[in-house]
């Protein structure tokens, strides 16, 4: 796997939302595992330069981005036992969020949903089951809170 095909499944993780779900939660998250594909006998054998290539790019990522590698020996009939990268796993949100360059992302949404938290804990409902959408509105989301602390406090204007 290249790191470009890593990057694009890491960030699949990251667009599920379960990491802000979790953080909202107060859940762990951590250690976040990512399976790779193991490449056939057949890819090992006439492959072999370009997988060993691709592997020795994971482990210059593990060193530059702090994940790490699980591997997994097989035995292969022409090229005896080979080890092979099965698993990448993020030990820690910062290495995650660090790898996918999202910190700052993160750190918005949870300021912003501390403050919608803090104004009303009926919010956190609404955030786990639309957890981009506090980024979507990042820009307005204390008028926001504003509209609906005032239609919570006069809940006749609303529906009357």
């Amino acid at each position: 796997m290249n790191s470009k095909v890593l990057k694009q499944r890491v960030l699949k993780t990251w667009q599920v939302g379960n990491l802000h779900r979790a953080w909202l939660e107060k859940a762990a998250y951590f250690p976040l595992s990512i399976p790779l594909s193991k490449p056939s006998a057949k890819a090992l054998l006439n492959d072999y330069a370009d997988l060993q290539m691709q592997f020795s790019l994971l482990r210059e990522g593990a060193k530059k981005h702090g994940y790490c590698i699980d591997y997994k020996s097989i035995s292969h009939r022409q090229l005896g036992v080979q080890s092979i990268p099965i698993t990448i796993e993020f030990p820690s949100e910062t290495i995650y969020l660090n790898y996918l360059g999202l910190k700052a992302e993160f750190k918005q949404f949870q300021t912003l949903a501390d403050a919608s938290l803090q104004q009303n804990p009926l919010f956190l409902a609404w955030l786990l089951q639309y957890p981009f959408k506090i980024m979507q509105y990042a820009a307005v989301w204390s008028q926001l809170l504003t509209i609906c602390a005032y239609f919570l406090e006069n809940p006749k204007k609303l529906f009357g």
